[in-house]
């Protein structure tokens, strides 16, 4: 009966791929496939969650260096999973940010109008809302002199494609304008972000 030798390197193989570093290195790997596999657009959608899967992938590969393979494999072995959740989530990410984003299209422009219309009334000599004073008027014009840039801002951002970086300005767009239109005694709740046309004032 003639024998079957294993080829030495194949015998080479086997043990790393059992080892606990080898193991280790295979998790390393697979993770760093599933976070190559995600779509271009993930990060401009989800940075957070991508970078999660980054930082993890970074420890993991750490750890591996340092010999601490337990570490390695609790920072990896989630990887891709979680890449594949994502994945699967970014289309309705996607469309949640748009939807957002055409809301915004429709009251930012509307609130900015209300709030100029109250500033133009007030420069004509028209009386000052309740408990605002002249140096909080000069704040109100501030805040909607920066809004109008930072809205055209927003829009630019969107349309490049950072949907999530656009609506984390628009975030900080929308608690400006909030404050101005509340300080002028004009609608300031959710119902001046709703898309529903507000009555008369």
């Amino acid at each position: 009966m003639r024998s079957r030798l294993v080829p030495v390197s194949l015998i080479v193989l086997l043990v790393a791929c059992s080892s606990p570093r080898g193991a280790a290195e295979k998790q390393l790997e697979a993770a760093q496939q599933a976070v190559a596999g995600l779509a271009a657009d993930a990060r401009d959608v989800v940075p957070d969650q991508v970078a999660a899967l980054e930082e993890a992938i970074t420890a993991g590969s750490q750890a591996i260096e340092s010999g601490d393979y337990p570490s390695a494999t609790e920072s990896l072995a989630g990887v891709p999973g979680l890449a594949k959740a994502l994945v699967d989530s970014l289309p309705a990410q996607r469309a949640s940010l748009r939807a957002e984003m055409d809301t915004l299209t429709v009251v930012v422009p509307r609130n900015l109008t209300a709030i100029q219309t109250e500033l133009d009334r007030i420069g004509k000599g028209g009386k000052l809302p309740g408990g605002l004073d002249r140096k909080g008027l000069d704040q109100v014009r501030q805040i909607n002199d920066s809004s109008v840039a930072l809205w055209r801002d927003v829009q630019a951002e969107f349309q490049s494609g950072k949907l999530a970086d656009a609506m984390a300005k628009a975030h900080d767009l929308k608690a400006r304008v909030s404050q101005a239109l509340q300080s002028l005694g004009l609608v300031a709740d959710e119902r001046a972000w709703s898309n529903v046309t507000l009555p008369p004032r």
